[in-house]
Protein backbone atom coordinates (compact mmCIF):
# COMPACT_ATOMS: atom_id res chain seq x y z
CA UNK A 1 0.00 0.00 0.00
CA UNK A 2 1.80 3.35 -0.51
CA UNK A 3 1.12 6.52 1.20
CA UNK A 4 3.07 9.28 2.27
CA UNK A 5 6.50 9.08 4.53
CA UNK A 6 5.77 11.36 7.61
CA UNK A 7 9.02 11.81 9.74
CA UNK A 8 9.12 10.12 13.23
CA UNK A 9 10.51 12.14 16.35
CA UNK A 10 14.21 12.05 16.79
CA UNK A 11 15.44 9.93 19.33
CA UNK A 12 16.17 11.06 23.11
CA UNK A 13 19.40 10.78 24.58
CA UNK A 14 21.07 13.03 22.01
CA UNK A 15 22.14 9.72 19.83
CA UNK A 16 22.82 10.59 16.19
CA UNK A 17 20.91 8.21 13.63
CA UNK A 18 21.84 7.71 9.57
CA UNK A 19 19.06 8.58 7.06
CA UNK A 20 17.46 5.32 5.99
CA UNK A 21 14.11 4.14 5.85
CA UNK A 22 13.63 3.86 9.14
CA UNK A 23 13.65 7.71 9.60
CA UNK A 24 10.14 7.52 8.48
CA UNK A 25 6.98 5.58 8.52
CA UNK A 26 4.40 5.49 5.71
CA UNK A 27 1.27 6.54 6.56
CA UNK A 28 -1.45 4.03 5.41
CA UNK A 29 0.68 1.35 5.93
CA UNK A 30 0.71 1.70 9.38
CA UNK A 31 -1.31 2.20 12.34
CA UNK A 32 -1.56 5.02 14.48
CA UNK A 33 1.50 6.48 12.98
CA UNK A 34 1.50 9.30 15.81
CA UNK A 35 2.11 7.87 19.71
CA UNK A 36 -0.64 8.19 21.61
CA UNK A 37 -0.78 7.52 25.26
CA UNK A 38 -3.21 4.60 26.47
CA UNK A 39 -4.98 3.92 29.88
CA UNK A 40 -5.10 6.24 32.95
CA UNK A 41 -3.13 9.03 30.86
CA UNK A 42 0.24 6.67 30.91
CA UNK A 43 2.34 7.35 28.60
CA UNK A 44 3.25 3.72 26.58
CA UNK A 45 5.60 5.45 22.92
CA UNK A 46 8.80 3.79 22.55
CA UNK A 47 11.19 5.68 20.22
CA UNK A 48 10.47 3.11 17.87
CA UNK A 49 12.92 4.46 15.49
CA UNK A 50 16.06 4.39 17.52
CA UNK A 51 14.99 0.36 18.01
CA UNK A 52 14.63 -0.03 14.22
CA UNK A 53 17.84 2.13 13.84
CA UNK A 54 19.98 0.05 16.56
CA UNK A 55 18.99 -3.30 14.92
CA UNK A 56 19.51 -2.64 11.55
CA UNK A 57 23.24 -1.36 12.80
CA UNK A 58 23.43 -4.71 14.94
CA UNK A 59 23.76 -2.16 18.46
CA UNK A 60 23.33 -4.43 21.51
CA UNK A 61 23.82 -1.71 23.84
CA UNK A 62 21.61 0.76 22.15
CA UNK A 63 18.95 -2.45 21.57
CA UNK A 64 19.12 -3.12 25.29
CA UNK A 65 18.68 0.39 26.60
CA UNK A 66 14.97 -0.01 25.33
CA UNK A 67 13.88 -2.91 27.44
CA UNK A 68 12.48 -2.57 31.30
CA UNK A 69 14.36 -4.28 34.17
CA UNK A 70 11.39 -6.84 33.94
CA UNK A 71 10.80 -7.19 30.80
CA UNK A 72 10.29 -11.48 29.11
CA UNK A 73 10.88 -12.44 25.83
CA UNK A 74 9.32 -15.54 24.01
CA UNK A 75 11.52 -16.99 21.54
CA UNK A 76 9.81 -19.90 18.50
CA UNK A 77 11.86 -21.15 16.41
CA UNK A 78 12.71 -24.74 15.01
CA UNK A 79 14.83 -25.73 18.18
CA UNK A 80 12.21 -24.03 20.21
CA UNK A 81 8.82 -25.14 18.56
CA UNK A 82 5.40 -23.31 19.94
CA UNK A 83 5.01 -26.49 22.57
CA UNK A 84 8.18 -25.11 23.89
CA UNK A 85 9.72 -21.64 23.44
CA UNK A 86 12.66 -20.49 24.91
CA UNK A 87 11.50 -17.86 27.06
CA UNK A 88 13.64 -15.57 28.76
CA UNK A 89 12.79 -13.56 32.36
CA UNK A 90 14.62 -9.96 33.19
CA UNK A 91 16.62 -7.62 31.20
CA UNK A 92 19.86 -9.42 31.69
CA UNK A 93 18.65 -12.66 30.03
CA UNK A 94 17.19 -10.58 27.05
CA UNK A 95 20.44 -8.89 26.96
CA UNK A 96 22.62 -11.91 26.46
CA UNK A 97 20.64 -13.12 23.69
CA UNK A 98 20.65 -9.68 21.74
CA UNK A 99 24.14 -9.87 22.71
CA UNK A 100 24.56 -13.42 20.96
CA UNK A 101 22.46 -12.55 17.87
CA UNK A 102 24.79 -9.14 17.59
CA UNK A 103 27.94 -11.33 17.78
CA UNK A 104 26.74 -12.90 14.54
CA UNK A 105 27.30 -9.86 12.34
CA UNK A 106 23.96 -10.32 10.33
CA UNK A 107 22.52 -7.73 7.73
CA UNK A 108 18.77 -6.74 9.60
CA UNK A 109 16.18 -5.01 7.52
CA UNK A 110 13.27 -4.58 9.65
CA UNK A 111 9.65 -4.00 7.56
CA UNK A 112 6.38 -3.87 7.70
CA UNK A 113 6.21 -2.05 11.10
CA UNK A 114 2.67 -1.27 12.92
CA UNK A 115 2.77 0.97 16.04
CA UNK A 116 -0.43 1.37 17.71
CA UNK A 117 0.76 2.51 20.91
CA UNK A 118 1.32 0.19 23.61
CA UNK A 119 1.51 -2.97 21.05
CA UNK A 120 4.53 -2.63 17.80
CA UNK A 121 4.87 -5.20 15.59
CA UNK A 122 7.77 -5.81 12.57
CA UNK A 123 9.64 -8.30 10.75
CA UNK A 124 13.15 -8.44 10.47
CA UNK A 125 15.13 -10.02 7.27
CA UNK A 126 18.70 -11.07 8.13
CA UNK A 127 21.21 -12.54 6.04
CA UNK A 128 24.59 -14.29 8.05
CA UNK A 129 28.02 -13.87 6.57
CA UNK A 130 27.70 -18.08 4.84
CA UNK A 131 24.39 -16.04 3.35
CA UNK A 132 21.90 -18.44 4.86
CA UNK A 133 18.25 -15.71 4.85
CA UNK A 134 16.20 -15.19 8.38
CA UNK A 135 12.78 -13.94 8.98
CA UNK A 136 11.41 -13.05 12.14
CA UNK A 137 7.88 -11.70 13.03
CA UNK A 138 8.25 -9.58 16.50
CA UNK A 139 5.33 -8.50 18.64
CA UNK A 140 6.26 -6.33 21.30
CA UNK A 141 4.04 -4.85 24.50
CA UNK A 142 5.43 -1.05 25.66
CA UNK A 143 4.90 -0.08 29.00
CA UNK A 144 6.52 3.24 30.07
CA UNK A 145 8.05 3.77 27.10
CA UNK A 146 10.25 0.38 27.35
CA UNK A 147 9.73 -3.10 26.06
CA UNK A 148 7.76 -5.29 28.52
CA UNK A 149 6.90 -8.38 26.41
CA UNK A 150 8.52 -9.56 23.21
CA UNK A 151 7.82 -12.74 21.40
CA UNK A 152 9.77 -13.46 18.36
CA UNK A 153 8.82 -16.03 15.41
CA UNK A 154 12.16 -17.07 14.00
CA UNK A 155 12.73 -19.04 10.51
CA UNK A 156 15.38 -19.51 8.13
CA UNK A 157 16.75 -21.29 5.03
CA UNK A 158 18.53 -24.77 5.11
CA UNK A 159 16.99 -26.20 8.75
CA UNK A 160 16.44 -29.81 8.90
Amino acid sequence: MSGRSVPMSPPTGGVGLSSTRADRVRVGDHNDVLPRPFNSGEQHTLNLRFLIDAIERGDPEAQISSYAEGATLQLVDPDHPPRSPKLLTGKAEVAAWIQDVCSLRMTHRIDDIVNAGPLIAFTDEMRDRHGTQMVSTTTVTIKHGLILQQRVILVWDGWE
